[in-house]
C-alpha cells in the first residue's frame, strides 16, 4: 500500500475522509506535562476546599482579614508549586527563573479554581433560589 493511502483508511460517519497519522499519539493522550498541570489544578481546588473547611473555625479567631487570605491562598499554591516543581514543567531552565516560572503559573491555577469556585457556588445559590417553593410564580 502506498503511505498516502494509508492516512485515508479512517471514514467517519459522515462520509468525509479523516487524514490520520499514524505516528502521531491519538486526541485521548495526553503529555506528562498536561497531566501535570491538571493534576496541581485538582489538587489546589481540593486543597482549598478542605483548607476552607477544616480550618475555618481557626482562622475566624485570627480577626485579621490579610491573615486569612493569606492562609487560605498559601496552602493552595504551595501544593500547585510543589506538584508543578517536581513535574517536567521546564526543566530546561535552572534556578531563579525555573521557580518564578513555576510559582507564576501556580498563581494563575490559583486564580482560576478561585474563579470556577465562585462559578460554582453561583450556580448553587441560583439553583436553591429557583427550586425553592413559593419563589417567583403563582
Amino acid at each position: 500500500m502506498k503511505p498516502i493511502l494509508k492516512r485515508f483508511l479512517h471514514f467517519p460517519s459522515w462520509g468525509h475522509p479523516a487524514i490520520i497519522n499514524p505516528d502521531e499519539p491519538t486526541s485521548e493522550a495526553q503529555s506528562p506535562l498536561q497531566r501535570a498541570v491538571a493534576f496541581a489544578c485538582i489538587a489546589c481546588f481540593a486543597a482549598l476546599t478542605f483548607i476552607y473547611w477544616a480550618a475555618r473555625p481557626l482562622v475566624a479567631r485570627l480577626g485579621v482579614w490579610w491573615a486569612e487570605v493569606l492562609v487560605y491562598a498559601i496552602i493552595p499554591v504551595t501544593v500547585a508549586f510543589v506538584i508543578l516543581y517536581r513535574s517536567c514543567w521546564q526543566r530546561e531552565m535552572a534556578g531563579r527563573r525555573r521557580v518564578f516560572s513555576v510559582l507564576l503559573v501556580s498563581c494563575a491555577i490559583f486564580a482560576g479554581v478561585l474563579l470556577a469556585m465562585g462559578v460554582l457556588i453561583s450556580l448553587a445559590w441560583f439553583g436553591s433560589m429557583a427550586i425553592r417553593p413559593g419563589v417567583g410564580g403563582r
